[in-house]
């Protein structure tokens, strides 16, 4: 039996013409060659009740795997985490090994001389941030960990909206 999977793109920069949505494409390339079918793909805007409703919509039909994309940055519109966490009823909290990978991430550029300090100001620290029960996903690229987490029998990945960092 092959493996449904459904996909939501998320920011408002996709919805409004000025960023590709290069992510879903590939993925859709990415998925098929290892056997999924991709069912459904969305694009959604950066707002917390859409996000929470498509995410419960898509777990109604019940697929193997949804795979979202964008949303999971230090700024006041990446609202992935927290829409998925509300739609599901979990927690949030600050995940330790979430936490470790964006500080040491900052760490790096700040001896790249690439950021002006190491610090894991309050928009960083967002960044690992995560729902009860969710693992953060490695990313050997950006700041912003992917989210694993497992609802039912769905699998879920939250990975960045970055191309090169998806």
């Amino acid at each position: 039996m092959t493996a449904l999977v459904e996909i939501l793109a998320i920011g408002n920069e996709l919805l409004t013409g000025d960023v590709l949505d290069t992510n879903s494409h590939w993925l859709c390339r990415q998925l098929a060659g290892r056997g999924a079918r991709v069912s459904r793909m969305a694009t959604l805007p950066d707002d917390m009740a859409i996000i929470g409703e498509a995410l419960l919509a898509v777990l109604s039909r019940r697929p193997a795997l949804i795979v979202t994309c964008g949303g999971l940055g230090p700024t006041a519109d990446d609202l992935t985490v927290a829409a998925q966490a509300a739609a599901l009823g979990r927690a949030l909290a600050e995940n330790p090994t979430a936490f470790a990978m964006v500080r040491d991430f900052y760490a790096t550029l700040f001896r790249r001389g690439e950021v002006t300090t190491p610090d894991m100001t309050p928009a960083r620290a967002k960044m690992a941030v995560l729902p009860a029960g969710a693992e953060p996903l490695p990313n050997s690229v950006g700041a912003a960990p992917g989210v694993l987490m497992i609802e039912g029998e769905t699998l879920i990945a939250a990975l960045p909206g970055v191309p090169a960092e998806m």
